[in-house]
């Protein structure tokens, strides 16, 4: 059984689970405050349209002699570990307290966090992603007063970080960043087949996988299974570029679509031509092919470049990043760096547009997030069905699977 698996089961054996109360360690040590100060530090707000900045006081100042237990994903770069870690020891000694740093993979973060909330006892601050604070809205303190002082300082929030954090107009979670993912690419391996750019249409991806698997053997590669990153933000735009969606503004599930079909259809011209999809792929595995000279190109945030660029400095000089190729409705991206490397501006892209709106959509778009669009992506819905016509299952019957899944989250009461 996968973590994803465990996940799920908790969700069905316990219905109830995000529901209970505040945690009560959080209120007899006084660390709740001493987290959201904790945010101050390490927040980032970014883009958008400043609204509703008011505050009902000033920000709040941790309990002298508390200990802050704060966890995170293990970032992909290992400098930005070390940053946090930093901030931590800067903190803690800036307001005489202690700030003990965790740093777990992702995928023991989605399971962990379940764990906790279930137990109502864990880390104080959680490095939550997605949508959590839907899912686990009660056992989130009520941080609007924080954010708004965070938008006064910093500015207005990207949309898509404003969906994420707020629910039902309250803040339950403080917006920190936003994680883009675009894809990298070897510039020597395409100029080899002939190509001078990455494509910037699904169906000029189809001639380039075609083109490098001739001239090169190393494939463009991405995973079709339970990747917590980079498999949302791949299948997700995938069947948005094409017209499709799981399901509508309402909620109403609409995934048995032509335009389902054609994304599709796509997917399995893409890998006929030589593109590789990988079902056992989790997130660190492309980032492993592509330092281990396997393949030609992926979707993934910028750790890539950033480890070749100031780590590993193999394929640096012939990596470039690309945004998401368009679909016959558009481009499409999902937000899950800013820097001054003209490489990087790719990542900028995926969440701003040219004009510099902000742009970038979320799983179960376009309904707004809610409890239902988060259990339905902790599934890998989309990506199931994928991966199941790609492994030779009947289009029509995948398609009918993840009908069937998405109703059982978003037509149940």
């Amino acid at each position: 059984m996968t973590k994803n698996d465990e996940l799920q089961e908790i969700f069905d054996r316990n219905p109830e689970l995000f529901e209970w109360t505040r945690r009560t360690f959080l209120k007899k040590t006084g660390l709740a405050v001493a987290g959201v100060a904790l945010a101050d530090l390490w927040a980032v707000a970014c883009g958008g349209t400043t609204t509703n900045t008011t505050t009902t006081g000033k920000p709040p100042v941790p309990r002298k002699g508390a200990r802050i237990v704060y966890t995170q994903w293990n970032s992909f770069v290992k400098a930005g570990d070390t940053e946090v870690i930093r901030q931590a020891k800067e903190f803690s000694d800036k307001f005489d307290c202690e700030v003990v740093y965790q740093g777990i993979t992702q995928d023991d973060l989605i399971a962990k966090t379940a764990a906790y909330v279930q137990a109502g006892d864990g880390p104080d601050v959680i490095s939550m992603q997605y949508s959590w604070p839907f899912l686990y809205t009660n056992a989130c303190l009520d941080v609007t007063n924080e954010v708004n002082i965070l938008k006064q300082k910093l500015g207005a929030i990207h949309p898509v970080n404003d969906a994420y954090c707020k629910v039902n107009g309250v803040y339950r979670a403080v917006p920190y960043t936003i994680v883009m993912n675009a894809w990298s690419w070897r510039t020597d391996y395409f100029a080899k087949a002939g190509l001078s750019s990455f494509p910037t249409t699904f169906e000029d991806m189809i001639t380039a996988a075609g083109k490098l698997k001739s001239a090169t053997g190393k494939p463009i590669a991405q995973t079709v299974g339970h990747a917590y990153g980079d498999s949302l933000t791949m299948w997700l735009p995938v069947l948005w570029a094409h017209g499709a969606a799981e399901n509508d503004k309402n909620g109403k599930v609409t995934i048995n679509s032509t335009e389902t079909m054609k994304a599709i259809d796509w997917a399995k011209r893409a890998q006929a031509a030589g593109a590789v999809f990988h079902p056992e792929w989790l997130d660190p595995d492309n980032n492993q092919a592509y330092h281990s000279d396997n393949i030609s190109a992926t979707l993934n945030g910028p750790s890539i470049y950033v480890k070749e660029r100031d780590t590993n400095k193999k394929f640096d000089k012939v990596t470039d990043n690309a945004v998401m190729p368009a679909g016959p409705k558009g481009v499409f991206t999902m937000n899950l760096i800013f820097h001054d490397d003209p490489k990087l501006k790719a990542f900028h892209d995926v969440a701003y547009d040219p004009s510099g709106k902000p742009v970038g959509y979320w799983p179960g778009w376009p309904a707004p997030p809610s409890k239902k669009s988060s259990q339905a992506q902790a599934q890998y819905i989309t990506a199931d069905m994928f991966a199941k016509v790609l492994a030779g299952t009947d289009a029509k019957a995948a398609i009918q699977e993840a009908e069937d899944r998405l109703k059982n989250i978003w037509e149940k009461p």
